[in-house]
């Protein structure tokens, strides 16, 4: 059965559905079955760099998901309205969806 797989670098953080996880002094291979929220190190933005735009601000709190530091519904659910707002965004899209558009947004600036 194929997965997700990510080869990580010796000591590489990464949060696995909300948990922040490290890699040993070696570069392995881990293989995911199943679905998991995941968010590697090199994707995280500072805190400082969140007023650069809005989508650094909407990438910044997608990271916060991902990470397990926002859980509250009401607060997804007004961040989702802003992003359909701003991108015309449809409601059945899904937020990884939302989430590939903004980071392709971030690279291009």
């Amino acid at each position: 059965m194929a997965g997700m797989i990510l080869k990580l670098a010796r000591r590489e953080l990464f949060y696995l559905n909300g948990s922040l996880v490290q890699n040993g002094d070696r570069r392995s291979v881990l293989t995911l079955h199943t679905s998991a929220k995941i968010l590697r190190s090199g994707l995280w933005l500072d805190e400082s760099e969140v007023t650069r735009s809005l989508y650094h601000r909407l990438y910044y709190f997608w990271q916060q998901v991902v990470a397990g530091i926002i859980t509250d519904v009401t607060e997804i659910e007004k961040m989702r309205t802003e992003i359909s707002s701003h991108l015309l965004v449809k409601d059945e899209d899904s937020p990884y969806a939302i989430l590939k558009l903004i980071a392709d947004k971030i690279r291009q600036q």
